[in-house]
């Protein structure tokens, strides 16, 4: 069927006009989609920022000589370690540098005689 307005093929246009909307509709539907995308490896990125500079915090903290910040410190450390959220399984690492640093602090401040210091791995 051939839709005419004085003597004017309409189907072309139809079908452009219909072409138009279902391209617009993707096209809309997919820069949303890589919006969403963008904005949640932003939002992995500053989280991990935000983590990076409380570990490095923690850890200036945990080696400080007055006691209440030491101590602040390295539950801040502990506390980094275990959370899910703040901390990325590839930085667990650098917490464990960082406790590990607190720890050989603390035996070489000793500086006692015979005090050995172990360290155990939780996973062991």
């Amino acid at each position: 069927m051939i839709l005419t307005v004085h003597g004017v093929d309409l189907n072309p246009i139809i079908i452009g006009g219909i072409v138009a909307a279902v391209g617009a509709f993707f096209g809309a539907a997919s820069g949303a989609w890589l919006n969403r995308i963008a904005t949640k490896e932003a939002d992995e990125w500053r989280r991990r920022e935000e983590s990076l500079r409380m570990l490095r915090w923690a850890a200036e903290s945990a080696v400080r000589s007055h006691i209440g910040t030491a101590k602040l410190g390295q539950d801040m450390l502990d506390a980094l370690y275990s959370s899910a959220d703040l901390l990325q399984d590839a930085d667990k690492p650098l917490v464990d540098a960082a406790l590990l640093s607190v720890v050989a602090q603390a035996a070489e401040d000793a500086k006692a005689p015979g005090v050995i210091v172990e360290i155990q791995d939780e996973e062991a």
